[in-house]
C-alpha cells in the first residue's frame, strides 16, 4: 500500500468539485471513505479535524463526537485502536487525520495499527493538507 494511497487521494482530490466556503463537506467525507478504504476500516472509522482557529477543529466523520452517536454500528462498540497524525501545508498545521478501530472488546476491534500503517497514515498528510488548503481557497 506504500505510497499508493497518497498517490490515489492525490488524484481523487484534483478532480473533486470544489465548492465555495470554507470546507467542502461533501468533498471531506468523499476523501475520509477513500482514506477509510485504504487502511480496511469503516467511514466512522476515519476523522479528519480541521483546525479552523487555535484549539477549534471541525470535522468529518467519528459522528463529531466520538462516540455520541453509533453510525449503523451496534450499541457498545467504542474506539478500542487509535492513531492520528497532524496535517500540515506550506508549514502550517492544517488539523489532525485519525484512523480508530472500534468493537466491543479490544479483541473484537480487530489488530493494533502497525509501525507500516502509522508510515502509510503520515505519508498522506501533505496530500490531505493541500486538499484542505484547496478548500480554503475556494
Amino acid at each position: 500500500m506504500s505510497g499508493r494511497l497518497a498517490a490515489e487521494l492525490g488524484g481523487m482530490i484534483e478532480n473533486l468539485p470544489q465548492a465555495p466556503g470554507p470546507i467542502a463537506s461533501a468533498s471531506l467525507a468523499q476523501v475520509a471513505e477513500h482514506v477509510a478504504k485504504g487502511f480496511g476500516v469503516g467511514p466512522d472509522e476515519v476523522a479528519i479535524l480541521v483546525l479552523i482557529e487555535q484549539g477549534k477543529f471541525t470535522g468529518a466523520r467519528h459522528a463529531s463526537v466520538f462516540e455520541g452517536v453509533p453510525l449503523g454500528r451496534r450499541r457498545g462498540e467504542l474506539i478500542h485502536k487509535i492513531m492520528s497524525a497532524p496535517m500540515v501545508a506550506e508549514g502550517k498545521i492544517l488539523g489532525v487525520v485519525q484512523i480508530s478501530r472500534k468493537g466491543r472488546t479490544p479483541t473484537d476491534a480487530g489488530p493494533d495499527f502497525t509501525t507500516k500503517e502509522l508510515h502509510e497514515l503520515t505519508s498522506i498528510t501533505g496530500v490531505l493538507g493541500r486538499f484542505i488548503k484547496l478548500c480554503e481557497e475556494s
